[in-house]
Formats: C-alpha cells, sequence, structure tokens
C-alpha cells in the first residue's frame, strides 16, 4: 500500500519543493488515497491558464461546479506547483499544495488561485466517486479543524 512518503516521492521527481504541513497533508492522504494517487496522477499541461475563476479559497468546490455547468469540462484533484517571484526582494521557496482545478476540452485550465505564480505545474487524478469515496474515509476531522 502506498503511503503519503509514495507521493511525495512521484512529486519530487517531477520537480523537488517544499510540500504543506503533514498535519495538513494526511487527511487527504489516507493509505487508499496515496494508492489510487500514486497509480492514476497525471501531470496535465494547459494550454492556458484562466486565473481567479469562482470563489475564494474554495478550489474543490469550484472545481465541480464548473465541470458540472460547461459540458466536456472535466474537473481534477491533486497536487500543484507552486513557484513564486520574489516579494519584497525576498525569495519564496516553492511549494507543492492541495488543490483542484477544471479542465476544459480544449487544454485550458480554470484555476480559482487568486494569486499568478511565476510557475505552475499540476499532477492530478480526475474527480470521481471512487476518488469521494476515498477521500471522505480520511477526513473524519478535516485539516482545518485542528
Amino acid at each position: 500500500m502506498a503511503t503519503l512518503w509514495d507521493v511525495k516521492a512521484k512529486l519530487l521527481s517531477i520537480r523537488p519543493a517544499a510540500f504543506e504541513p503533514e498535519w495538513y497533508l494526511e487527511p487527504w492522504f489516507n493509505p487508499a488515497v496515496c494508492e489510487y494517487y500514486v497509480a492514476n496522477a497525471v501531470e496535465i499541461v494547459p494550454t492556458a491558464i484562466r486565473w481567479g475563476q469562482g470563489k475564494p479559497f474554495c478550489c474543490h468546490l469550484n472545481s465541480l461546479e464548473h465541470a458540472s455547468t460547461h459540458p466536456g469540462s472535466v474537473p481534477y484533484w491533486g497536487m500543484q506547483y507552486l513557484e513564486w517571484a520574489p516579494v519584497y526582494g525576498q525569495e519564496v521557496a516553492a511549494s507543492w499544495e492541495v488543490h483542484s482545478i477544471a479542465v476544459e476540452p480544449d487544454g485550458t485550465v480554470i484555476d480559482s488561485g487568486e494569486y499568478v505564480p511565476a510557475k505552475t505545474r499540476y499532477v492530478m487524478v480526475p474527480w470521481s466517486w471512487q476518488l469521494h469515496d476515498l477521500l471522505t474515509k480520511g477526513m473524519e476531522r478535516r485539516p482545518y479543524d485542528r
């Protein structure tokens, strides 16, 4: 069975960066989700990105709502790599973060992120009822309830 370390190894092989804290990632990545993600996640290479779409701080809901109202659009869940330009002359560490997007038939990514990073990458799986069921097994306590 895959673990959070296997998820991180997959992502680090694509791009080295920091991760969100373990206490935040662990409820998202229970062992069943880790196994599913490591086996099925793919890098999404957008043809374009439309930023700031949907409600702020609601990326999972935004991706599902967008896909449900735009035929052919597919919602995705997984990890996003973010690399930022320096802020006030100070370097900002690149990071991998839990995120959701929608992808249009032409490859355009619909991303609810309000701040545009210098570089981004997406390694994700399509939302499905199977993914939903796997995720809910780890969400007895949501990450932000701690």
